[in-house]
């Protein structure tokens, strides 16, 4: 296993800052996590990491037991009634699953379903969100109903753990009872700190893909990659350097694939990394953030 990068408190402390200004730039939309929750879980990992913060080398973001430290640390001060700079409300949770009630027609009712959820094997953090059909069988009132099928969904949607959408949607369409019409998948991560790096020691091999380390960047590097897999989609599009394989549906499976990814990177390092894209033929965007101080 790789040793993980350990950045003391002034790195982490700046490492925090960048990365939220980066979240910021990102103009990350509702599909996915609310990236204000994820800079304020993120620095909050940052300034309460004792013995240094522990960044996972191929996400470039904190490993994952860093992750659930702050939501424990923040639901036991909340417990206990002390302060708190970071509120237990605010704190990522591992899964988070919201159900609502988009129409009922005789016994099918439609739903709209999230789920943000921290992906432990790629330390990112991603937001399902899904368009499906259930059959209960009998005709409740819509508030039963949709008491029901949260708790219904919930136990199905265990069955999401690091998939891409379009695997995501042929998992959960073959549940009983259970039509898939759309699953969108919004994924934060990964990021890059690249050799040179002010963060990194002297001689670091950095942290991040493989591919984009070989830049030369001043600053840290942060993507975020939007799935979609739908009925509504004729075919496949992929536009992700990152993507070094991608589930695609068949001709016959009724449902098409996108997917894209965008960047943000420090207003200096921009032109290197819009070039890089371009010599790989993608046109993914990519946002400058300030530096900081």
């Amino acid at each position: 296993m790789t040793e993980p990068l350990v950045l003391g408190p002034a790195a982490a402390a700046r490492w925090s800052a960048l990365t939220g200004r980066a979240l910021d730039a990102l103009r990350l939309n509702r599909q996915f996590p609310p990236w204000e929750r994820v800079r304020d879980h993120l620095a909050e990992a940052a300034a309460s990491a004792s013995g240094g913060l522990r960044i996972d080398r191929a996400s470039a973001l904190p490993v994952a037991r860093e992750w659930m430290r702050v939501r424990v640390e923040a639901e036991v001060r909340s417990e206990q009634g002390a302060p708190a700079r970071l509120d237990a409300a605010r704190a990522l949770p591992a899964r988070e699953v919201h159900v609502a009630l988009r129409s009922l027609v005789g016994d099918r009712a439609s739903y709209a379903v999230r789920v943000d959820r921290l992906d432990v094997a790629t330390a990112t953090v991603a937001r399902y969100s899904l368009i499906v059909a259930d059959r209960p069988g009998r005709v409740v009132s819509e508030g039963e109903l949709a008491l029901e099928a949260g708790e219904r969904f919930r136990r199905k949607l265990e069955l999401l753990s690091t998939q891409d959408a379009a695997l995501a949607f042929a998992v959960l369409r073959d549940q009983e009872g259970l039509d898939v019409e759309e699953v969108v998948r919004g994924v934060v991560g990964p990021g890059a700190l690249v050799p040179g790096d002010p963060l990194l020691p002297p001689g670091d091999p950095g942290c991040g893909p493989d591919i984009v380390r070989s830049l030369r960047l001043r600053g840290p590097l942060l993507s975020a990659c939007l799935e979609r897999a739908s009925l509504d989609l004729a075919d496949g599009t992929v536009d992700d350097p990152l993507a070094a394989s991608v589930v695609l549906p068949g001709s016959r499976q009724g449902f098409g694939v996108s997917r894209s990814r965008k960047w943000a990177a420090l207003e200096g390092d921009t032109p290197v990394v819009r070039a890089w894209l371009t010599t790989l033929g993608s046109r993914g965007m990519v946002y400058g953030y300030r530096e900081v101080g």
